[in-house]
């Protein structure tokens, strides 16, 4: 999504194309420091603090904010994000309002509950809203004195818009520096003036303002421009905020005895004439070209990915340290190797005298076994040669047995004929009476 300047101008947006435009599902300050305003803002925060988010949306100073402790309250126009920000649980109560409108029924409820507090957000809100001088008079009203009062606001300064605005573009986006909805336009002067405006035109309002730094956005049309025109790049990138998205202040709600002492080193401060070197350079006079400084954001996140690099780098030399203690442990097992090779270098003869052996006791087994074999064919003729003969000798068994059943049978016959016979001699008279005779005998 372009943030800057966008091929076509978008001046509207559709009512169904702008619905949750600003809502981002998986927002994370920490992981994304240095590309946008809630890490940068939210450390200007002390712990225990009690804050107002003045334009909540979904939420995202909540988040961050409540891990510090602090009593949070936010405000906002939008019903939608309203609900995100409740939704979120980091807020301990939200209110739908207009915080200039001090007659609503809305606002008397909220100064019951809220009264004055410690730090006031007002990010990516000012733009908006058709009169940001009484917007922020009103928001320093509920600050405690020496209270602060955190700000970004859109760099119209960014290398992006100059250059298209010469070429007559400047088209507006769905969200970015070129918001279709954005009523004012910022820079770090530009502002850095409204805030003394404000001190000088208003008896009551005491004002100090210190500069935080910016976002980044390094976008296709300034890759092109360095790639391109390198040497325009060099002059331009000499303004302060060339490739700044948002520009960070904090405000400080002084008593008017005290000096703004940070608002006149920013008002005061020397002013890089970018103009003039770029006039110069035409002319043929470039000189004294300052270097070029990255914005607080770009710092912060040159910091981050140098902080990764080192997380890297330790990895790196873990796993270096890893492979240095594979590549030695491996070359040990190669020595080991080696000494085994050379240990059956030098029992060659054994080992081959063993195999000789080997072929030998393999023969003799295939001897013993053929041998063998040959037994077993033997014993299956016998078996089969007893095994044809079963039969006759089961017959000649049968026979016997069956002659000699029937010489048993005869031989009883012959018997019983025989005693019957002696039965029948005893029994006959003569045989009685000669009984007497046989009895000697």
């Amino acid at each position: 999504m372009e943030l800057a300047n966008g091929k076509q101008n978008k001046f509207f947006t559709l009512e169904s194309e702008g619905e949750n435009r600003y809502y981002i599902e998986d927002f994370n300050a920490e992981e994304t420091k240095g590309l946008n305003n809630v890490y940068l803002l939210a450390k200007e925060v002390t712990e225990n603090s009690i804050v107002l988010d003045i334009g909540c949306a979904q939420g995202n100073f909540g988040k961050i904010l409540k891990e510090k402790n602090c009593t949070v309250y936010g405000i906002d126009l939008d019903e939608k994000a309203i609900e995100y920000a409740k939704n979120s649980g980091y807020y301990d109560e939200v209110f739908i309002m207009d915080v200039t409108n001090k007659d609503s029924d809305e606002y008397r409820d909220f100064i019951n509950r809220v009264n004055q507090v410690d730090a006031i957000v007002i990010s990516d809100v000012f733009e908006h809203v058709v009169d940001p001088t009484k917007l922020l008079l009103e928001s320093s009203k509920l600050l405690k004195e020496d209270g602060i009062i955190l700000i970004s606001v859109p760099n119209v300064a960014h290398m992006d818009i100059l250059l298209n605005l010469m070429n007559d573009k400047f088209n507006y986006q769905d969200m970015g520096i070129l918001d279709n909805t954005h009523l004012k336009f910022f820079t770090k002067t530009s502002f850095v003036d409204w805030i003394q405006q404000i001190n000088e035109t208003f008896d009551e309002i005491n004002f100090d303002c210190e500069y935080l730094g910016a976002t980044f956005y390094n976008n296709e049309f300034l890759s092109i421009m360095e790639r391109d025109y390198s040497e325009l790049f060099t002059i331009l990138e000499n303004s302060p905020n060339y490739n700044g998205l948002q520009i960070l202040f904090k405000i400080t709600k002084l008593s008017k005895d005290k000096s703004p002492v940070e608002l006149k080193k920013l008002h005061d401060e020397p002013k890089i004439e970018v103009v003039k070197i770029l006039g110069n350079a035409l002319k043929g006079k470039i000189n004294n070209i300052e270097n070029h400084k990255p914005v607080e954001g770009q710092r912060l996140w040159y910091e981050m990915k140098l902080k990764d690099m080192k997380t890297i780098m330790e990895q790196k030399d873990k796993y270096i340290e890893e492979l240095e203690d594979s590549v030695h442990w491996h070359v040990d097992k190669v020595q080991e190797l080696n000494k085994a090779v050379n240990w059956y270098r030098e029992n060659d003869k054994n080992i081959q005298i063993n195999i000789e052996q080997k072929d030998q006791y393999i023969k003799e087994l295939e001897d013993s076994v053929h041998w063998h074999i040959d037994k077993v064919q033997e014993l299956n003729k016998a078996i089969e040669w007893h095994q044809e003969n079963d039969k006759n000798v089961k017959v000649f068994i049968e026979q016997k047995e069956s002659e000699l059943e029937e010489q048993k049978n005869k031989y009883k016959q012959e018997i019983l004929e025989l005693r019957k016979k002696i039965f029948d001699m005893e029994n006959t008279r003569s045989w009685r009476w000669t009984k007497f005779l046989r009895r000697g005998k």
